[in-house]
């Protein structure tokens, strides 16, 4: 479905994240709205971040395969109720992906993501003990992974298919581990139970945006591993894979290929299937080596010829296991 580059592409700008202010006291006398943001901020939503912890300890103390059957159940439930936008947005882009499919198709993948997503957000609770079970987590051309590795610099592009934090157990094979960016949620509970996870899972956290970008950068260049997914989406819009729309810059396909390009590195796409309940194979693509650049390419034409050549592996693997992608629920 990728489109070839025959437009001008949209330019990636320079993002630094901020982290989003409360309201200070002077906005609680300041006007009727400030009081009632004070007041939101202040006093209900900690009970929302309580109520978070107390879910995750709680998941915590139930088997694996109840936990995630739960996730899956509460998914489903969660997802029609509660965010009846988000799966007719399901709907509209699976019937933009796969135009042959019938009502009856897409209502059973939709049925299948939205459980997908239940169980991965339960299954954060207990990733420790499916990472720690051979028989859960299973690899397939992990050599893929190996060879590149003792190539040079590598940058790891994992999708959001599955459960995608299984991944990072692959840490443990590799002395150096690895480096990934890390946008933390704005819900400081869910912040802290991520972070706290992904640490104790062998990733070492860069910041997102363009602080994260110059030690990404030297890390490579000194022969590291860096993870940067290129499916992504933002305020609620998919920015990648392209499906079938125009190719752009602003998105982590361009920021993936640009790193490789000033420092060498190969690109390993990587990503996680759900095979049954909370058993997954994690899957190894052969190494990426971007194409020598012609002489007539000046740096955009080169840029967006990278991102359409990353685009295409990255999403024939995503229309393959739609109902496992967590950015289904956005906006084409």
């Amino acid at each position: 479905m990728s489109t070839k580059p025959d437009i001008k592409p949209l330019k990636r700008k320079a993002w630094k994240y901020t982290k989003k202010r409360l309201p200070a006291l002077h906005d609680f006398t300041f006007s009727i709205q400030g009081c009632k943001q004070f007041f939101r901020a202040w006093c209900l939503t900690p009970l929302s971040y309580l109520n978070t912890l107390t879910s995750h300890y709680l998941l915590k103390l139930l088997p694996v395969d109840i936990c995630s059957a739960v996730g899956g159940w509460l998914g489903r439930i969660v997802m029609k109720y509660k965010y009846p936008a988000s799966v007719a947005n399901m709907r509209q882009n699976l019937s933009v992906i796969h135009p042959d499919w019938g009502a009856e198709i897409i209502d059973a993948v939709v049925t299948k993501n939205c459980e997908n997503i239940g169980r991965f957000m339960a299954e954060f609770s207990v990733i420790h003990r499916i990472c720690a079970s051979t028989n859960r987590v299973t690899t397939t051309n992990f050599d893929n992974l190996l060879q590149a590795v003792e190539q040079g610099p590598v940058i790891l592009t994992p999708l959001h298919l599955g459960n995608w934090e299984v991944l990072s157990s692959m840490a443990q094979y590799d002395d150096r581990g690895f480096h990934t960016f890390f946008l933390p949620p704005d819900n400081p509970a869910e912040a802290w139970i991520a972070q706290r996870t992904r640490k104790k899972l062998g990733a070492n956290l860069l910041p997102v945006g363009m602080d994260g970008v110059r030690p990404a950068l030297k890390i490579l260049k000194q022969g590291g591993i860096v993870a940067l997914p290129c499916d992504e989406g933002f305020n609620g819009r998919i920015r990648g894979p392209f499906f079938g729309r125009a190719p752009h810059l602003s998105g982590n396909t361009a920021l993936v290929t640009r790193l490789a390009r000033l420092s060498g590195a190969k690109i390993c796409i990587v990503y996680s299937e759900r095979t049954h309940g909370a058993h997954f194979n994690c899957h190894f693509e052969p190494a990426i080596t971007l194409p020598v650049q012609q002489a007539g390419d000046n740096t955009e034409s080169g840029l967006i010829n990278d991102a359409v050549l990353l685009n295409e592996a990255i999403e024939q693997i995503i229309i393959r296991h739609i109902d496992q992608w967590y950015f289904l629920p956005d906006k084409l």
